[in-house]
């Protein structure tokens, strides 16, 4: 698991792709992004 983090943080998980555009048919969204609508929506919930 330490390893794979390791390659998040070198940028080598940087890559971009239209995967999601094509499967989801939206933009994809940033892990910063994902994480504070997700983390809204707990604080929301709790």
């Amino acid at each position: 698991m330490n390893q794979f983090f390791a390659l998040m943080r070198a940028g080598h998980a940087a890559a971009v792709t239209a995967t999601v555009r094509q499967v989801l048919g939206r933009e994809p969204r940033t892990v910063e992004g994902f994480l504070g609508e997700e983390l809204g929506a707990l604080a929301v919930a709790a």
